[in-house]
């Protein structure tokens, strides 16, 4: 009798619980206008207040370097433009805008309407980029690093170590329906003469033989190629941010700041770039050859990444790093998938087209031969 009294008492509990529980769903109001309702990475739901904004948002120029992250961030860089509706006008040739690898000649833009950002490949030449771009001209100037190493590395894959085998390679870039496609390989394949080689193998060929990158087309690829794009620059004071991308979180709310961009914006990428992280170590490779790495292959290229480093720790300074710490904690807590975009591609027309080929052949990148 007294189990029963009890089980009766317990379930009248669970029921006035659940009651309570239902009655506070229902009076609870959210307002669609202040609340958004995003994913978190234990794919729950969860309640973020409508980001107010007191400022701006800004117009800009990014300068997207080979192999360091760039293309995760210029998908952010689209993303923010449309959500702004800022215009996008430059024609490109492949990947790339301004006659790269030549310095950026704003001639090749005659015919495109004044641009309010920018975020391709190209290399640095200020004066020349913002003649392009639109009134008034206060874009803020933004470009990304990466250890210079790890970048060395990446780029051998992307570029060389990824195909196995002549022949397709040959296909590719015998097809040359892309100028970009005509010198995939280089400019490794040039000394090496197969896709077999490995980075260790690669690198103590070319130590033996360094004359031979010179006449290498896409020779930058190996040699400082990071100052390259930046344009051998004495520092960084072009630059409003130089973001790093072994310190992306940091750059992420420096970025947000500068940019007057959204939470929503700028969260789904602080773990999103693809980019793969390398053994900082040098015992993969010979004394040597790794001497000859870093101080003949990268020796501008660790200058500079330095120099981007001391320039992000002032502006942490600035923004104050305990303010940094408590940001990063409760901003980026929760892992967000970035918005993929489609962007469009703007391409020269014929005639320019062949200018721009030509200024390019001038820049060390023009192929000597085809392959069979």
């Amino acid at each position: 009798m007294v189990a029963i009294k009890k089980h009766k008492i317990l379930l009248t509990l669970v029921i006035i619980i659940t009651i309570i529980y239902f009655q506070k769903e229902k009076d609870l109001k959210i307002d669609p206008e202040n609340f958004m309702v995003t994913d978190s990475i234990i794919d729950t739901r969860r309640l973020l207040p409508k980001e107010e904004l007191t400022c701006n948002p800004k117009k800009f120029v990014f300068l997207k370097v080979h192999k360091a992250g760039s293309s995760t961030m210029r998908q952010f860089f689209y993303n923010y433009a449309t959500d702004n509706n800022f215009e996008m006008n430059l024609s490109r040739m492949g990947p790339w805008v301004g006659g790269y690898p030549g310095p950026f000649l704003s001639d090749f833009h005659d015919n495109d309407d004044y641009t309010d950002v920018i975020f391709d490949h190209l290399r640095w030449n200020k004066q020349e980029i913002f003649k392009t771009l639109s009134h008034p001209k206060n874009h803020l100037t933004i470009a990304i690093m990466r250890r210079p190493m790890d970048q060395f590395k990446s780029s051998f894959n992307y570029f060389y170590g990824q195909y196995k085998g002549l022949d397709g390679l040959g296909r590719l870039r015998n097809k040359r329906t892309d100028e970009s496609k005509a010198c995939v390989g280089e400019p490794y394949l040039t000394l090496t003469g197969s896709t077999d080689f490995s980075l260790e193998q690669y690198i103590n060929k070319l130590r033996l033989n360094p004359a031979t990158l010179s006449s290498s087309p896409w020779y930058f690829r190996v040699n400082n190629s990071q100052s390259f794009d930046f344009n051998h620059p004495e520092n960084l004071d072009d630059f409003d941010l130089v973001m790093v991308l072994e310190r992306m979180q940091e750059s992420l709310v420096l970025l947000k700041e500068m940019l007057c961009a959204k939470w929503e914006q700028i969260t789904p990428f602080a773990g999103k770039i693809n980019a793969k992280n390398y053994d900082s170590s040098t015992s993969w490779i010979d004394e040597k050859d790794g001497k000859f790495v870093e101080e003949e292959l990268l020796n501008l290229d660790n200058k500079l990444y330095a120099e981007a480093v001391r320039k992000l720790e002032q502006q942490i300074e600035i923004y104050g790093r305990d303010k940094m710490k408590a940001t990063i904690e409760e901003k980026f807590m929760f892992e967000q998938k970035p918005k993929k975009r489609s962007i469009p591609k703007w391409y020269f027309k014929e005639a320019v087209m062949q200018k721009v080929t030509k200024y390019m052949e001038e820049n060390n990148a023009a192929c000597s031969a085809v392959l069979d």
